[in-house]
C-alpha cells in the first residue's frame, strides 16, 4: 500500500499532512487499500461536530475557487457516483457514517475513492480531518493517480479544508 505518512508536517499554510487518523482508517469500507493519505486544519472548540455539514463546505460547489477545483477534479478522475440509492453528499455516496466521521464513494478511472471527513476534539480544539483511500483499478489507475492526478490532489485538499474552516468562522 502506498501511503502518505507525514507525521505532523506543517506547510506554511493552515492545513497539513498527518499519519492517517484511526477513526478515518476505520470508517473506510474498501476491501483493499493502495493509497492512502490524511491531511487536517485546526478549528476553534465553539465549531459544530457534524460531519456530513463538514464535508459539504468542503466541497461547497457555489465557492468559485472550491466549484472549479472540484470540477476539474471531477473531469481529471472521470468522477461518478458508484452505484447506490442511498444518502448522497454533494455527488458523493455515502458509504458509512459515525458520529465523528462520514465515508465519501465515487467511482473513477483511477478506482474506487473514498474520502473520510472527520472532526476530532483535541484540547481546546478541535480538527477537522480530510482522509484519502483508494482501491486502484488496476496498474493504469495506479499510473494515473502516481503520475497525474496524485500531485494536484495533494495540493488541492488542503486547499478544500483552509476554505472550509475559513468559511465556518
Amino acid at each position: 500500500m502506498n501511503v502518505l505518512n507525514i507525521a505532523n508536517v506543517r506547510h506554511d499554510r493552515s492545513a497539513w499532512a498527518v499519519p492517517v487518523p484511526l477513526l478515518a482508517q476505520e470508517l473506510q469500507t474498501l476491501p483493499k487499500v493502495d493509497y492512502a493519505d490524511a491531511f487536517e486544519v485546526q478549528l476553534p472548540a465553539s465549531t459544530p461536530r457534524d460531519p456530513e455539514r463538514w464535508a459539504r463546505a468542503i466541497f461547497d460547489l457555489g465557492s468559485p475557487l472550491v466549484g472549479t477545483l472540484i470540477r476539474a477534479i471531477a473531469l481529471a478522475l472521470g468522477a461518478r457516483p458508484s452505484a447506490s440509492t442511498g444518502a448522497r453528499v454533494r455527488g458523493f455516496n455515502v458509504a458509512a457514517r459515525s458520529a465523528e466521521g462520514v465515508c465519501l464513494e465515487s467511482l473513477t478511472r483511477v478506482g474506487l475513492v473514498q474520502l473520510v471527513v472527520a472532526i476530532e476534539t483535541r484540547g481546546q480544539g478541535a480538527r477537522l480531518s480530510l482522509s484519502t483511500f483508494i482501491a486502484y483499478s488496476g496498474p493504469a489507475g495506479r499510473a494515473a493517480f502516481e503520475r497525474v492526478v496524485g500531485n494536484g490532489h495533494r495540493h488541492a485538499v488542503p486547499l478544500l479544508l483552509e476554505h472550509a474552516a475559513a468559511s465556518a468562522g
